[in-house]
């Protein structure tokens, strides 16, 4: 795991909300995704709709996002 890996995903798999800022190529994708499908994947729900959103400021990175 990457340092910023380490230190956000044991918050982030709690659920809390978690703010990530450091350089590209630090594993910030992962560190909020894996939480995210866990969580998804953990507590089905039998709803229809949105279950999570990722915003991205770029579409290069939206890109980079949608493939991980």
């Amino acid at each position: 795991m990457t340092q910023v890996q380490e230190q956000t995903l044991p918050v982030a798999m709690t659920g809390r909300d978690v703010i990530a800022k450091a350089r590209t190529g630090t594993g910030k994708t992962i560190g909020f995704l894996l939480p995210t499908i866990e969580l998804l994947t953990s507590k089905p729900s039998s709803t229809r709709g949105v279950h999570a959103l990722a915003i991205s400021p770029t579409r290069e990175l939206a890109s980079q996002i949608r493939e991980e």
